[in-house]
């Protein structure tokens, strides 16, 4: 998948200028209380993580179309008996929007798609 354009959104490969915002994302206590064991995470290790997906075929930026601004990521993973699970994390001022809703909607149909052809 190279991207995904909606309305509102593009769904892309991170890129290294993404740091910044992502950074400011994933340090946010409020958004990564609701990740993991939601212990949080540092500015160099949210930095890491841009490298490491901006090479993934799992994880995607989600950027406003209207503003060119990062507000997340979202990806998918295969889990038992051929189910995918979703993977996100927004900034907070994405979630008053249905952005989040709009985004799970096509990337759920193109994970599904996908574990089509790897199979």
């Amino acid at each position: 998948m190279s991207q995904i354009i909606t309305e509102r959104l593009e769904i892309r490969r991170f890129r290294q200028a993404d740091k910044g915002q992502y950074v400011r994302i994933m340090t946010n206590p409020e958004v990564y209380k609701y990740l993991g064991d939601g212990s949080g995470i540092d500015e160099e290790i949210a930095q890491k993580m841009v490298t490491f997906f901006s090479f993934s075929a799992c994880m995607f930026a989600v950027v406003e179309k209207a503003s060119g601004d990062l507000i997340g990521h979202c990806g998918i993973r295969p889990i038992q008996d051929g189910r995918i699970e979703l993977l996100y994390a927004y900034d907070p001022s994405a979630w008053k929007r249905d952005m989040p809703q709009k985004q799970a909607e096509q990337f759920s149909i193109m994970g599904r798609r996908i574990l089509k052809l790897m199979n």
